[in-house]
């Protein structure tokens, strides 16, 4: 899997060891979460109540919490 050869192209890139932890650990957490979500959606689970659907256009609350990079160096 590319995620496999993340290590050696981070190194190649220069990365220091905090960024290159960062970027494994939202493989690993990004990984989790689509599997979670792959599970949830195959049991038929009503994601959102109608009234909590997105606006047309809009993102849900939790693609927020998934893209939230603070306190990641640059």
């Amino acid at each position: 899997a590319a995620s496999g050869e993340l290590p050696g192209v981070m190194a190649e890139l220069g990365l220091t060891h905090t960024s290159r932890e960062a970027v494994l650990r939202c493989v690993r957490d990004q990984q989790s979460w689509a599997a979670g979500m792959e599970n949830w959606d195959r049991t038929d689970t009503i994601r959102f109540a109608p009234s909590e659907l997105p606006a047309h256009g809009g993102t849900a609350s939790y693609v927020e919490d998934l893209l939230d990079i603070t306190g990641v160096p640059r």
